[in-house]
């Protein structure tokens, strides 16, 4: 299209600076080897980019070239039958010398040609902008305004609406090919061509399924092939008979969607769970006229594990491996909601290692480190699946007890203290001792919040430090 621009350009312009009739009919007739093929080009462009046609075919090519080719040989043989002028002379009363003549019938074909596959192509990129999303729309647009441009010469040329006959189209042509510049290269129009949309479909990462609405299988891509073992002979079969298949999705697909849905698939392996996030997208002209539905499959596993390593990192304490305060404060508001709704008893011992202080000067930070941690593995062995042992910061740990009444929370208390007593924990050839002291608190009725829970814990702590540490104490309601 740019090359047939190009030649009506360069010989309409040695057209304009020859003043010999003999001249300017040669200048004339090489003019259309450009000029007969500007529009089929430009429909060729149109249908190519807006994905009417994907292959171009002989008989596709044959139509788009048989009036340009007819009309350039016709303009070459012009003086043997007048189908494309009849008469012609050369103006000279103007600036510039112009080639005046009578038309032919088959020029008036010529142009109903050309209008027809300009105002064609116009037509198929205004439904294109009206078809595509918001995001593309100003790409199409610089594409339909450039196609627009050389309506002002053509008309402007037929009408003689300005007093020097000058063919103007051939001076607004390069604006036009200065819009389609900008838009490929500014915005990069072709990486959008439903070509590279067939290419990105097949070279999507994700498995990407395309059902019709009966359930069939009509297409999938290399991704989706591998996930769902597919074949060929997968083709036209409907989702429930696939190789793998997840009852989630098929409900889901069921009942055709109208707008985007996405939600989560787990399946359960010898090895290990795997996840995967399923999206439905409706493939429709329009709402009222659904055609089908694509499903895209993606392994979310690895994203799946990653994101509950974060959240046990955010509610899990470094050292020792317990929950955090953070966590610990979160549960315990949890169950004493419970325990208020239902009447249900619930307990919380608070721990403090005696003299730790002394353990960490006599035997380092990491003598320290190793009772801390031999510690934590202590309630690990000790605690029920629904207890909650936590470590608040420093030589400090709380025990949450859910369905635990004062009674069964001293006794492991008091297990809890034995066991420490007549421990050592072993570091770096030494053998430490250490001993704990512990406050017991319990849910009643004039405790209304967590803060007030802890409160009455910290207190017994308090009061186990004063009596002489290693005990235990209960705490009495205020």
């Amino acid at each position: 299209m740019a090359l047939a621009c190009a030649i009506y350009a360069f010989f309409y312009a040695l057209e304009l600076s020859s003043t010999e009739l003999n001249i300017v009919l040669i200048w004339s007739k090489l003019q259309y080897l450009g000029i007969s093929f500007i529009a089929p080009a430009f429909l060729f462009f149109a249908l190519k980019y807006t994905g009417r046609v994907k292959k171009f075919t002989f008989p596709w090519l044959l139509a788009l070239l048989v009036i340009p080719i007819i009309t350039f040989v016709l303009n070459l043989t012009n003086e043997y039958h007048g189908l494309i002028y009849r008469s012609s002379y050369l103006d000279l009363s103007g600036p510039f010398p112009i080639l005046t003549f009578e038309r032919g019938i088959w020029y008036w074909f010529h142009i109903v040609n050309i209008s027809f596959s300009v105002i064609l192509s116009n037509i198929l990129f205004l439904l294109m902008w009206f078809g595509s999303k918001r995001n593309i729309r100003k790409q199409i647009a610089i594409i339909f305004i450039g196609s627009l441009l050389p309506w002002l010469g053509f008309i402007v040329y037929l009408t003689r609406a300005i007093s020097i006959n000058i063919d103007i189209t051939a001076f607004i042509l390069p604006l036009s090919a200065i819009c389609f510049y900008y838009g490929l290269v500014r915005y990069r129009l072709f990486d959008i061509i439903p070509v590279a949309r067939d290419l990105l479909f097949e070279a999507l990462p994700d498995g990407a399924l395309v059902f019709d609405l009966r359930l069939r299988l009509v297409d999938f891509n290399a991704a989706a092939k591998e996930l769902f073992n597919l074949d060929e002979e997968s083709i036209g079969k409907n989702l429930s008979e696939l190789k793998r298949s997840w009852p989630k999705l098929l409900q889901n697909l069921q009942k055709p969607v109208e707008k985007y849905l996405s939600f989560e698939l787990q399946e359960e392996t010898s090895e290990k769970d795997h996840w995967f996030r399923a999206d439905i997208i409706p493939l429709a002209e329009d709402i009222n006229n659904l055609q089908g539905q694509m499903v895209i499959i993606k392994d979310i596993t690895d994203q799946r594990f990653a994101e509950e390593n974060l959240r046990l990192m955010a509610t899990t304490d470094y050292l020792t491996g317990l929950r955090n305060r953070r966590f610990f404060t979160q549960i315990t508001e949890k169950e004493l909601k419970r325990s208020m709704r239902y009447k249900i008893p619930l307990s919380i011992i608070t721990i403090d290692l005696d003299h730790f202080k002394k353990i960490n000067d006599a035997y380092g930070h990491s003598g320290g480190d190793r009772v801390l941690i031999a510690f934590a593995e202590l309630l690990k062995k000790r605690l029920r699946e629904l207890d909650t042992a936590a470590r608040l910061g420093g030589e400090e740990f709380s025990i949450l007890l859910p369905d635990t009444a004062v009674e069964k929370a001293l006794y492991l208390a008091e297990e809890l203290r034995k066991t420490v007593e007549s421990s050592k924990v072993r570091h770096d050839g030494a053998l430490i001792s250490y001993t704990i002291s512990i406050g017991v608190a319990t849910y009643h009725a004039d405790i209304i919040s967590v803060d007030g829970l802890l409160i009455e814990a910290d207190r017994a702590l308090y009061q186990a430090k004063e009596n002489g540490r290693n005990c235990v104490v209960v705490a009495k309601p205020a």
